[in-house]
């Protein structure tokens, strides 16, 4: 049981780290996404390193999706999200 809860406690720690480093240090996050365990999580993190990236290098946005793990749910998020500005622009 022990083993578990420090697993759970690494994929936590983990996570925060990446969700806290996709801005400051977009890279580390890039190169980091595997470790964290499952597809939730790996596509919170990948959702704000897109955004980052969208926001500082279009290009590396488009490539990062090209190559992400998790490219469907990314694309569909990402699409949904950009749906939801465009609404509320209309107002």
């Amino acid at each position: 049981m022990n083993k578990l809860s420090d697993q759970v406690d690494r994929d936590k720690s983990t996570l925060k780290l990446l969700k806290f480093s996709d801005f400051g240090n977009t890279n580390f996050a890039i190169n980091s996404l595997d470790l964290l365990g499952n597809e939730k999580d790996k596509l919170a993190v990948s959702t704000r390193i897109y955004r980052t990236l969208e926001r500082n290098n279009p290009k590396k946005a488009a490539e990062f999706i090209e190559k992400s793990s998790v490219k469907k749910a990314l694309q569909k998020k990402i699409t949904r999200y950009q749906k939801y500005q465009i609404d509320k622009v209309k107002g």
